[in-house]
């Protein structure tokens, strides 16, 4: 049973961390004509900014680089540890 919960929990970890890479990187291209394709960087945009925008409130931009999607990925692998260190050793 936990090892079911920690393998749903891994996996949506990785889900979020691939959203916020694709969103990411589509910040980085003008969407303005493609219709559909913005409104799929929307519907992602609005999944990933609540987490995202914690960090970007405390973490400044260097040279005009956001580094606030890195530190909310370095975050997630941080939780998927510490809940596998958890919640792991109960199981054996």
């Amino acid at each position: 049973m936990i090892i079911t919960f920690l393998r749903l929990v891994d996996e949506a970890i990785s889900l979020y961390t691939f959203l916020i890479l694709v969103n990411s990187a589509l910040s980085w291209v003008p969407l303005g004509r493609l219709g559909m394709m913005s409104g799929i960087a929307a519907a992602i945009n609005a999944i990933c900014e609540p987490f995202v925008g914690l960090f970007r409130r405390i973490i400044p931009t260097f040279g005009g680089i956001d580094f606030s999607p890195f530190v909310a990925i370095l975050a997630l692998m941080a939780l998927r540890r510490i809940l596998t260190a958890i919640l792991l050793p109960t199981v054996y």
